[in-house]
């Protein structure tokens, strides 16, 4: 009896040392940053963001006592492709319209820093995204349409034809190249929490040591 007792006691232990994970957690700004984003329904994205782009990778994970496994398992469909519509612009449009452009990671849904954005004519123009992704370009009025090609490195590159006859909003998606982590993949850590309350994952090959940002 005494035994079942102390088996008992144990495994009320082991189930209240679980850790949970929520939100999204990030490894220290270096020259690459890879994060973690846990979401309520056990799934999860994760994101190396370095000098090649921001792939991603997608799947579910499961928290058992101390350990997390991740399965990798990329279901999204994301692709390159864009809207538009048009506005009412801060000057008089007799010889030109304003072209007002978000370039976003069709996976992630965040701004595609320093995007370039090629107009394809006589004179090849570029323009350059801001950190955000944003991005305005001047162009002359016209009722022939002007190819665009938009690129980004680590990303798929992308043609759009729009005719200039007023002003536009435009938002751009891009698809990254690839997928860092073969679909199938399952990485397993043993999670602890050190005294600044950050997590550390270990596995046999690997340890990482990430904090949850606000």
């Amino acid at each position: 009896m005494k035994s079942y007792f102390i088996l008992i006691i144990l495994f009320s232990i082991q189930s209240a040392a679980q850790i949970n994970l929520s939100g999204k957690y990030c490894s220290p700004p270096e020259m690459a940053v890879q994060c973690i984003t846990f979401h309520a329904d056990n799934t999860f994205e994760e994101q190396f963001h370095g000098c090649i782009g921001s792939p991603s990778n997608y799947g579910t994970y499961e928290i058992k006592g101390n350990t997390l496994k991740l399965y990798f398992d990329d279901k999204d469909t994301s692709k390159n492709g864009y809207s538009e519509e048009s506005f009412v612009a801060s000057f008089s449009e007799t010889d030109s319209i304003d072209i007002i452009a978000q370039i976003i990671n069709a996976k992630s849904h965040e701004g595609v820093p320093f995007a370039s954005v090629f107009l394809i004519s006589k004179n090849r123009t570029i323009y350059v995204a801001d950190i955000d992704g944003s991005i305005r370009m001047r162009v002359l009025k016209q009722k022939k349409p002007l190819n665009f090609e938009i690129s980004c490195v680590g990303y798929l590159s992308f043609k759009i034809s729009l005719t200039p006859a007023n002003s536009k909003k435009l938002k751009i998606y891009l698809t990254p190249h690839e997928l860092t982590v073969p679909n199938g993949s399952v990485w397993k850590f043993k999670i602890t929490k050190d005294n600044n309350n950050r997590v550390i994952l270990k596995s046999q090959e690997s340890s990482y040591v990430l904090s949850k940002m606000e």
